[in-house]
């Protein structure tokens, strides 16, 4: 069995591929730090991928050149909380990174007649407005707002809010992809409260200080998780041993979770995957423009 884990050298990502590893399974595993990604590599045996997933340009052209998988675990997330950030290609660094750049590298694969078997997309409790999380609730307006940064995230709130709005991007493009894709098994994966991950490296000092403290404490609650545990989990869901059904939403208990209104919102989930693949197609057709440019000079 071959896997592609996305964000592969810290957190939950490191987390699967070593737990995948255990279990002989052949992975590769995306970075965008080469040291990091090197250092992972030789220690768990995986074939790295030096991919930086703030680049759609780079995403795209990079599924061209992988071997098929039997399954893609789309992982690859950040969090920015100290100010907005947009990458060189002009999106929103969160939006690009955690969303257009997983719907990317599937449908390049599905263009190259590569798409695997199975795709696990990351989800969040966050995701659902109606649970209380402590985060602000998902931006609904759409993802051609929050990619074009129409909106202030200038402070720690609204960076919070464009990631929370990812997570339910995840999990409504999990339930459009399981019917688009009748022969794949698309899977959402909750992965619970992980305070040993660096996710939360931009929050503030102390607020990092108090969750490492805390850890210890909440981490036998139901919402609670650690990275390792949910690896395992995550890696019993790729490689079949603990089967669910395609559109399936699941947690680090392996329990049945049931998805926002909004993310089970058709409509939503259309305007999503269209508004999702125009802006892909924005990017990656001025790329290729530019190349034909260079190339007949």
């Amino acid at each position: 069995m071959r896997v592609l884990v996305t964000g592969v050298t810290s957190g939950l990502g490191l987390a699967v591929a070593e737990a995948l590893r255990a279990q002989a399974v052949e992975v590769w595993g995306t970075g965008r730090d080469p040291v990091r990604l090197r250092s992972v590599a030789q220690r768990t045996g995986l074939h790295p991928v030096g991919l930086d997933h703030r680049s759609l340009r780079g995403v795209s052209a990079a599924a061209t050149q992988l071997p098929p998988f039997d399954a893609v675990v789309c992982n690859a997330g950040v969090q920015v909380l100290s100010g907005r950030t947009t990458t060189d290609e002009g999106l929103d660094e969160t939006v690009a990174v955690n969303h257009l750049s997983h719907l990317a590298l599937l449908d390049a694969m599905r263009r190259g007649g590569n798409l695997p078997a199975t795709v696990v997309l990351i989800g969040s409790a966050t995701h659902d407005p109606e649970q209380w999380t402590g985060t602000p609730p998902p931006d609904e307006s759409g993802v051609v707002a929050v990619a074009h940064g129409r909106r202030s995230e200038a402070s720690v709130r609204d960076g919070l809010a464009t990631y929370t709005t990812t997570k339910l991007m995840a999990v409504a493009m999990s339930q459009a992809l399981a019917r688009e894709l009748p022969d794949t098994t698309v899977i959402a994966f909750d992965p619970g409260l992980m305070l040993d991950t660096r996710l939360g490296r931009q929050h503030p000092a102390l607020l990092r200080a108090m969750c490492r403290s805390v850890l210890r404490g909440v981490r036998f609650l139901p919402f609670a998780s650690t990275s390792t545990v949910s690896g395992r989990v995550l890696a019993g869901l790729v490689t079949g041993s603990d089967a669910v059904a395609s559109a399936s939403y699941v947690d680090h208990r392996r329990r049945p979770l049931q998805p926002s209104a909004k993310a089970l919102d058709r409509d939503y989930q259309a305007a999503l995957l269209a508004d999702s693949r125009r802006i892909v197609a924005d990017v990656v057709g001025r790329s290729e423009e530019s190349a034909g440019d260079a190339a007949g000079h």
